[in-house]
Order: structure tokens, then C-alpha cells, then sequence
């Protein structure tokens, strides 16, 4: 049986739909932090304006991020091995990741009323990927799906080793089923995070998207992505904040559909050429964005509120500024740290030949790899 291939460009197989697809979805996590969660959750903005239950869809856009992050990583593991795997998803997230966390600081240092105790500490755990792994406080909210991706990075990478990739599926459900039991029946929360729950089985729908991509749809493909579905519905329902009942399960199979649907449109939408410089930026800046927004723009929606401007145009504003911000950092602060990154790495591997060829091994953050593609 055959498959439609997913639209590819460039000699590297780059999916610019998923470029436009991941900055819509940092995009409208920004919108629900400034429009709801800011205002009325935590107070940490005086704004209050309509947006709120329209601000509200924004609060999937993370689960919807999970299930990408499985679809490309899935795309790309025939690309490398485990430690190449692992290098370039540090190289990928360390750089955006040390350079938003030390303007965040700098903004918390500089503005707020009560630094709290500890920034370096938050600041050194915030840009350590092994203390994140296992949760607890950042510098800032944002930050707590990235630990959720390097828990899945470090899963795959163990399924490398063990030659099983192809049964990453059946894994993750085991995941799911034996989070959900030391979370629901032990309150064990803790230890279930540490293996993705909840969100083990938004990470699998997206491998299971890839592996039809790749192979076509197979009955055993069937049967293991209606139980995913299953376990993932029941999560939304559960932990989701999407209300009880009816409406509670109609609202949460909407989000399911949707992270499915635009999966599959955004890796078979055509770019036309002359977007593909413009639609790769776009990718690249959706990560720093996602990094970047929540805290500093708090405080910048608190400055331009005590500024005196008008309300209805402090939150554009802000996100407008945040996106901007974003841009910089993306395009003229990862790269010359991504490239340094990657020539330690490289002298590291190979010591001896690490002088002997000039430039070695950079490559811009800006590239056509399928596996840069995933946050």
C-alpha cells in the first residue's frame, strides 16, 4: 500500500510547513500567557481585556508541540546514531537556551521589585539540561515542556542503543499505562513525569504520524494508534483544564483532531521557493519565542501599562517586541554559539584533525535538517 510523502524541498528533505505550523503555535502560547494567564490566573499582568476565553485555545498549543516533536524526531532517527542523536538536540536547544535565560535574567535583575534568591542557581539549572530532566524550579514557567523533551530525547536515544526504535511506539505505551497507574493509583507524580505523563501519548501519535509517512498504514499501525489516541483523549480530558462532561470531551477531542490535522496538512503544504528563506526563519524563531515571552514580556506589558499607553495597545505591542526580540536572538545570537558549539564538539571527536581544515563543521541554525525542525 502506498502513502502520500510528506512535501520535502532541498536536498536535506526540509519541511517548511512545519516552520509556519511551530511559529503559529509559539505564537498562540504567547497570545494565551498576555491574554489569560497573565491577567487572570497568576496576576502577574494588570491587563484585562477580552481576549481571554479566545486566548484560552493557546493553552494546547504546547500538546500540539508534542506531537510534532514526535513526527520529526521519528523522521530523522535514520539520519544519525544515538550520540550523534543526542549532540544535535543539545546543539539545537543549549545555544537559544543559555541566550534567552541570561536576558531573562537581566530583565529580572533590572526591573523587578524582588529578585529572588538564587537567580544564578535558577539561571545554571535553567541552561543544565540534566537538572531540567528532572523538573522542578526554572528561571522561567516556559521552560517546563523542555524538560518534557529531553525526557522523550533521552527515551529515543535509549531505544537507539538498544536497536528498538521501531517499537518506540509499544514503549511509550508501556510509559503510558505505568505512568497513569503511579500518578492516579499512588499519587506518584514525580516519578510518572519522569517517564511523560502525562504526555507520553502525544509524543507517540506524533511517531506514529512519521511511521506512516514512512512505511504506509499497516493494521498493527491501526490497532497502536487508536490506543494512543485513547490514552491521550482520557489525558486531555483528565489534566487538560478543558471543564467536565460532555463539553469537557468535546473540547479535548477537538484539540486531538486538531494536532493531528495540522500535522498532516503542514508536512504535505507546498512553500513556493522564493518563501523558503523567509518560512525557515519563521521555524527558527518560534523556539527562542516559545523561551523567551512569558516572563520578560510580563514585565514588559507592566512597564508599558505604568507608561500610561493606551490598554488596547499594550499587548500587541508587547508580542510585537517579544517577536522581535525572538528574531535577534535566532538569527544573529544562535548562530555564532551554535557554531562554536559545534567546533568544540568536533575538536572534542577528533583532536587530531581538528586544526588541519580551517572551519570545522559549522553550520548555520538556520539549516535544512529535518531533526532541527523539532523545537
Amino acid at each position: 500500500m502506498t502513502t502520500t510523502a510528506p512535501q520535502m524541498t532541498g536536498q536535506t528533505g526540509h519541511m517548511y510547513g512545519l516552520d509556519l505550523l511551530r511559529f503559529a503555535l509559539a505564537f498562540a502560547v504567547m497570545v494565551y500567557h498576555f491574554g489569560y494567564y497573565g491577567p487572570e490566573t497568576v496576576g502577574s499582568t494588570p491587563i484585562e481585556t477580552s481576549m481571554g476565553p479566545k486566548a484560552f485555545v493557546g493553552l494546547h498549543a504546547v500538546s500540539i508541540f508534542f506531537v510534532v516533536s514526535g513526527f520529526v524526531i521519528t523522521l530523522s532517527l535514520s539520519k544519525r546514531d544515538w550520540k550523534d542523536f543526542l549532540w544535535a538536540r543539545t546543539r539545537r536547544l543549549m545555544p537559544a537556551l543559555i541566550i534567552c535565560a541570561t536576558i531573562t535574567s537581566a530583565i529580572v535583575v533590572a526591573f523587578e521589585p524582588d529578585v529572588p534568591g538564587g537567580l544564578g542557581t535558577l539561571w545554571l539549572k535553567s541552561v543544565s539540561f540534566l537538572p531540567m530532566i528532572f523538573g522542578g524550579e526554572s528561571l522561567d514557567d516556559s521552560y517546563w515542556s523542555i524538560a518534557f523533551e529531553m525526557r522523550f530525547y533521552v527515551i529515543v536515544a535509549l531505544m537507539m542503543i538498544a536497536g528498538m526504535t521501531r517499537h518506540l511506539d509499544v514503549l511509550l505505551l508501556v510509559l503510558s499505562l505505568a505512568g497513569s497507574v503511579l500518578a492516579i493509583g499512588f499519587g506518584l507524580v514525580g516519578f510518572a513525569s519522569a517517564i511523560l505523563f502525562p504526555y507520553a501519548p502525544l509524543f507517540a501519535l506524533g511517531v506514529l504520524l512519521a511511521t506512516r509517512q514512512r512505511d504506509g498504514p499497516t493494521s498493527r499501525w491501526a490497532i497502536m494508534f487508536l490506543l494512543h489516541a485513547t490514552l491521550a483523549l482520557a489525558m486531555l480530558y483528565l489534566f487538560g483544564q478543558l471543564g467536565r462532561g460532555t463539553a469537557g470531551l468535546t473540547k479535548s477531542a477537538l484539540v486531538l483532531i486538531s494536532a493531528v490535522g495540522l500535522i498532516l496538512m503542514a508536512s504535505k503544504v507546498k512553500v513556493p521557493s522564493k518563501w523558503y528563506g523567509a518560512t525557515a526563519v519563521l521555524g527558527a524563531v518560534s523556539y527562542p519565542l516559545y523561551l523567551i515571552h512569558q516572563r520578560t514580556g510580563y514585565v514588559l506589558v507592566n512597564s508599558l501599562f505604568e507608561s500610561g499607553m493606551a490598554v488596547d495597545w499594550i499587548l500587541p505591542t508587547a508580542m510585537v517586541t517579544m517577536a522581535a526580540l525572538a528574531y535577534v536572538v535566532a538569527v544573529y545570537l544562535e548562530k555564532p554559539l551554535s557554531g562554536f558549539l559545534n567546533r568544540g564538539h568536533q575538536f572534542i571527536k577528533t583532536p587530531a584533525n581538528a586544526g588541519s581544515s580551517g572551519e570545522v563543521g559549522f553550520r548555520p541554525i538556520i539549516d535544512q535538517d529535518l531533526c532541527q525542525q523539532s523545537r
